[in-house]
């Protein structure tokens, strides 16, 4: 017996008007840093305005891990925008992994360290782990895209041309 093959995010989310998709692709990582902001104006309000000036690595840790979530939510609304011959599981896996998994264990550590570490190297050490899980997301999204992309998403270029016309090709193909 054969395997049918698995269900695709283009299948999946049928229901759901272009207009939504873009509607999340823009809210859900404003919502994110918009929340980290707040926390970053939350915590120097209560440890009042030294407290990122003690440990300069704190805010950009605040930030470096906004970064990551909102980055990762930029991946899935790729997914679900522009390739949607896409496995759903992959999708999924870049929920549960991503967001839950990983940002939930990195939010963990992240809120620990913004807070209990006075040492300025620990600090800095993870808002370069941080980077890494950053540059990591970034790519997954390129591997996604070489993987998963539409037959025909990119126009054919002959190899011998120039930038120049290459560019002016592309145009004219388009229009």
């Amino acid at each position: 017996m054969v395997a049918a093959p698995p269900l695709t995010v283009g299948e999946t989310r049928s229901g759901l008007s272009r207009g939504q998709l873009w509607a999340c692709a823009v809210i859900v990582p404003c919502f994110i840093i918009a929340t980290y902001l707040a926390e970053a104006y939350g915590v120097a309000s209560q440890y009042g305005p030294a407290f990122f000036s003690s440990v300069p690595w704190r805010l950009p840790l605040l930030v470096s891990f906004a970064v990551y979530q909102s980055m990762v939510s930029c991946v899935r609304s790729y997914i679900n925008l522009y390739l949607p011959h896409t496995p759903v599981h992959v999708d999924e896996a870049t929920q549960n992994v991503g967001f839950v998994g990983i940002g939930l264990t990195l939010g963990v550590i992240q809120s620990i360290v913004l807070v209990a570490a006075n040492d300025s190297r620990v600090v800095m050490a993870f808002t370069c782990g941080i980077a890494v899980f950053n540059v990591g997301v970034l790519v997954l999204w390129a591997w996604l895209i070489a993987r998963y992309r539409r037959p025909g998403y990119h126009l054919p270029l002959p190899n011998n041309s120039n930038p120049d016309e290459m560019i002016v090709l592309l145009m004219q193909q388009r229009i």
